[in-house]
Order: structure tokens, then sequence, then C-alpha cells
């Protein structure tokens, strides 16, 4: 290997290297105040939330929120990374000295959003490392997201038993799923035929979404999980689609076939309550 190949290799891997190693805490410092963020119609103050830098270094961070893409959502973006017109943080730019915390707060902005359903954004964060020394050393910048929510105050039903009433169909190896309430429902931990599968993601409000998760021939059994208002998960359901569903046993004794990505783990985590400042 030519040494301009060999420099330009010790790069690359202490790129990947250095970003595996941050990833595992998220930011290697600053520690976010919640899992996922629900932002209330009827909230006169905004949702606050909590940053704290963790770290012996000072870190700036960076706060935008993003509509989301998720098939049949009803906020889309027209461009990739374009900011949503309907909500804003503030303070979009945050320092935050070495063990120091503070907060940031969503505001609902304008734009006109459906009040007979949910809304999902992205919460965009990101830690720059301000005090590590210019030259050759590398700065680094991470980005995490996490699902803002906007619920309209009078919504019909339970959020949180919103995933018992999906309704499941199959036609051959593929499965319709149905969502007859007016909250999104994550998908968590789903099992088949007793083999844990990647299968994260969203049913939308009054939307559907079809997976080939079964086999074309054969039987087809569910059990799942979702996500509480808090990141918390609920307890396990089961259905064969076309069936009735009904409560599961503890799926956590399944031998997974992907291991759960780490957000999945951090899902587990629940949310840190703000006190307002």
């Amino acid at each position: 290997m030519r040494p301009f190949e060999n420099k330009k290799f010790h790069s690359l891997f202490y790129i990947i290297l250095v970003s595996v190693l941050l990833s595992e805490n998220g930011y290697a410092g600053i520690m976010i105040g919640g899992t996922r963020f629900i932002y209330h119609g009827d909230s006169e103050k905004g949702l606050p939330f909590l940053v704290k830098n963790s770290d012996d270094l000072p870190y700036l961070t960076q706060t935008k929120i993003l509509p989301d893409n998720t098939q049949g959502n009803n906020i889309r973006q027209a461009l990739p990374n374009s900011e949503s017109a309907n909500f804003v943080a503030t303070p979009p730019l945050l320092p935050l000295r070495k063990k120091q915390e503070n907060y940031i707060r969503i505001i609902r902005t304008e734009g006109k959003l459906p009040d007979d359903r949910e809304s999902l954004f992205q919460l965009s964060i990101a830690a720059i490392p301000s005090g590590r020394p210019t030259g050759n050393d590398l700065q680094l910048a991470i980005r995490s997201r996490y699902k803002l929510i906007y619920r309209p105050s009078g919504l019909k039903g339970e959020p949180n038993q919103a995933y018992q009433q999906l309704r499941w169909q199959r036609h051959g190896a593929q499965v319709t799923i149905e969502n007859p309430t007016p909250y999104y429902v994550t998908l968590f931990q789903m099992v088949i035929n007793g083999k844990l599968q990647p299968a994260e993601g969203v049913v939308a409000p009054f939307g559907s979404r079809t997976e080939s998760w079964c086999p074309k021939n054969g039987g087809c059994g569910f059990k799942w999980q979702s996500l509480d208002d808090l990141g918390t998960p609920t307890s396990a359901w089961a259905i064969t689609p076309n069936g009735t569903a009904q409560l599961g046993n503890a799926i956590g004794k399944v031998t997974p076939v992907v291991e759960a990505k780490e957000q999945d783990k951090k899902s587990t985590e629940g949310h840190v309550s703000p006190k307002l400042p």
C-alpha cells in the first residue's frame, strides 16, 4: 500500500472507530431527558426537556425540528433535513460547560395541523465538542433523532392502548396492519413464529402498513410490544392474522434473529419528566 493510501486508510479507520466509541453512549457526554416527546395541543408553555453535559469538555448542542417521512404521515419533508414550520426549538444553539445542564423548549409556531389525529416529527439534536484542540485533531458532531408527536386535544381513546386495536390481515406471505385509532402505534420487539424480527417502525393514525413477514404457506403467529408515552415497553400482545388478539406471554426468552438496535435498547430507559426551569 502506498504511503498516501496508507495515511488515508488510517484516517478513515480513526474516524469510524471514534464514531463507534462515541455512539455507544449517544454523545459520549450529552444526556437527553427522554426518548420520545409528546407535545399536547393545549400546551401554553411549550414542551421543555433537559439536556445535560456529563463530560469534562464543553459542548455546543444544535436542535432542529424536522417533519417525519414515515409512510402515511400527513406532514412530509419538502427537502431532506428541511426544518418544520410548525415548531421551533429554543434556544436552537445551546453551549454547555462541563457538567452543566440546561433546558431546551419546543414551541408551537405556525402552520395548520390535523385536529383529528396525531402528527409525527423528528427532534434532531447534534452535539459538537468545542473544547478539543484544533489542528490535526478530529472535530466530531454527532446527531441523533427522537420522535416528537403532536397530539391535538380531545382525541378519543387511550393512546397507550392503541396498539391493542390494530387489525391484522394475512394474504399469503403479506400481512396488512390497519390502525383505526388517531394515535401513532410503534411496533417494538416483533416476534414471528417464535423468532425476533427487525420490524421497527410505526403505523400511522387511520393508516395501514403491508409487509411480507409470513411464509407463503403454513402458520404465522405474532407477538409484539409497543412503546407508551414515556418510552416504556407495553405488555406483549399476541395474534394470528385474521384471528383474535390477546395478551401474550413475556417475549424475553425467544431466540433473536437480529440483535436489538442500540436505539431500541435505549427506548426502555423511560422518560425523565422535566422540571420546569
